[in-house]
């Protein structure tokens, strides 16, 4: 009974609101997997070159095109549930590095009180939650902002840092962590990961913080 229930109320939810491509919008059946439709790959943004120099984070796609537009949807239109198809595709790309780093927390960059009031979600909160259930990593909020910055869009890399300078505190938090996985949505620069991993290193000087973003964006289109 609770199965037809089940199924009754998914044909309703579709039938009212349909689901559609996350990246190209076309409807497609709710039983599609990762969120698109036959023609779209999420493979088609992956990033050639995942890992940075110095192997200490990872951006597993490239901030191009539809992704672009949909991380925007995500962010400003209320299309929350885009986050779980995001970390499915973090997961795939990025899983096996992952399993190697054994982290033993994943958290999220926090966001700024009034854009969470706006928006009401962290999209980095929403993917770091999925991603750390798919890697089978607990998930901990880690982080606060006790600041608040401006914008990071449109800055150069030097305001950028400027601008995220003591803005993140550690949150109470009992026991010791050695490997800690801090998630965002979209890499440019590094200042606000950075700073993130700073704070996370002077709360706990002996563990490795990584950062683990969706996509990368190039400085250059700034």
């Amino acid at each position: 009974m609770k199965k037809f229930l089940h199924s009754c109320g998914q044909y309703l939810l579709d039938a009212v609101f349909p689901r559609r491509c996350v990246l190209c919008g076309k409807l497609i059946e709710s039983s599609k997997q990762m969120g698109l439709c036959d023609l779209c790959l999420w493979q088609d943004y992956q990033s050639d070159e995942p890992l940075n120099e110095e192997g200490s984070g990872r951006c597993s796609l490239k901030y191009e095109d539809r992704l672009q537009q949909a991380l925007y949807r995500m962010k400003y239109n209320g299309c929350r549930s885009y986050g779980l198809f995001f970390a499915a595709w973090m997961a795939e790309e990025g899983k096996e590095w992952a399993e190697r780093m054994g982290f033993d927390r994943m958290t999220a960059v926090p966001l700024a009180k009034k854009r969470m009031k706006s928006r009401g979600y962290n999209q980095a909160e929403v993917i770091a939650r999925e991603l750390s259930r798919l890697c089978r990593v607990p998930y901990e909020e880690l982080l606060k902002r006790q600041r608040e910055t401006r914008l990071q869009k449109g800055l150069g890399e030097q305001l950028r840092e400027k601008n995220m300078a003591g803005a993140f505190e550690v949150l109470p938090f009992e026991g010791e962590l050695k490997r800690i996985c801090v998630v965002d949505d979209i890499y440019t620069t590094g200042s606000t990961l950075r700073e993130c991993i700073r704070v996370l290193q002077e709360r706990w000087p002996e563990a490795k913080v990584y950062y683990w973003a969706l996509a990368r964006r190039n400085i250059e289109r700034l």
